[in-house]
């Protein structure tokens, strides 16, 4: 079909944009100037700047904290799913419902397509 061709045609794109970008930024560079014309396209050539924040103690602690708590969550969630379908369970001696939930889901389909 013609959408797995495009697929195709992204998957080759993607590779090329990836091998010439490097040549692309190091021409844009030798230009001079942060914006400039080429090819009827507007070329920016920007610059990112990637912090290193480990060195902080604080920064350090939260992050360890957000981990231990990222692996709780996906624990909860595994828990979540592999039990979905129980039947409440009620404490028998003072008749509280001890667990009762019913997970909503929202089914959704895509493609995949390997080339």
């Amino acid at each position: 079909t013609v959408f797995v061709e495009l697929k195709r045609y992204e998957t080759y794109l993607k590779k090329l944009i990836f091998e010439l970008k490097p040549h692309a930024t190091i021409q844009a560079k030798e230009n001079g100037k942060k914006t400039f014309e080429h090819n009827q396209a507007k070329i920016n050539l920007a610059s990112r700047t990637k912090w290193d924040y480990s060195v902080d103690k604080e920064w350090l602690d939260l992050d360890t904290t957000i981990k231990r708590l990222s692996s709780q969550k996906k624990v909860r969630e595994y828990y979540l799913k592999e039990n979905h379908k129980l039947e409440p369970l009620v404490d028998l001696d003072t008749g509280e419902i001890l667990e009762d939930f019913k997970l909503p889901t929202e089914i959704s389909f895509g493609l995949t397509i390997r080339l």
